[in-house]
């Protein structure tokens, strides 16, 4: 039996994980928008309102509000299908993989993120050490100052 000295091979695809389209993006900011207009308009309505015309107007801005949510949920719809469409192209072990990958990558920075808060504690304990000491090093200074100048203040009689 001969050994094959050369190894195997494994072609994998990229994978890449799907990302959401930009005007998916601009429809949920508009179903953030026209909710929110719903809601104000809803705030303002009154069910016994003395004027019939404002009342009719009132209703009409609710209503035109609320179509306005509808089509977007209908657009947002849309772009879930497409995106459904892209990731059932992926298989599950791929998606698995995704998974795997983006846990990794949010534990990774939950570990950047705990080091860096005990290189910011280690740093403030060594300022605080730091001062210490320049403190102590300053009343040394003043002390050697003033012994000098006591020195320089005796008078040698001969």
């Amino acid at each position: 039996m001969e050994s094959d000295s050369t190894p195997m091979t494994v072609d994998v695809p990229s994978i890449s994980a799907p990302t959401i389209p930009q005007n998916t993006q601009e429809l949920l900011s508009d179903l953030v928008h026209q909710t929110m207009l719903v809601f104000n308009s809803l705030r303002e309505f009154r069910l016994t309102e003395p004027d019939p015309n404002r009342h009719k107007l009132r209703v009409e801005r609710i209503s035109s509000n609320s179509d306005a949510v509808i089509r977007t949920f209908k657009q947002l719809r849309e772009n879930c299908k497409v995106l459904d469409q892209h990731t059932a192209q992926i298989s599950t072990e791929q998606r698995e993989k995704l998974a795997r990958e983006s846990v990794m990558k949010a534990l990774r920075g939950v570990e950047e993120q705990s080091e860096l808060s005990e290189l910011e504690k280690e740093k403030a304990e060594l300022e605080k050490e730091l001062q210490f000491y320049n403190g102590q090093l300053k009343e040394l200074v003043d002390d050697t100052r003033n012994l000098i100048a006591d020195i320089n203040s005796i008078q040698f009689y001969g």
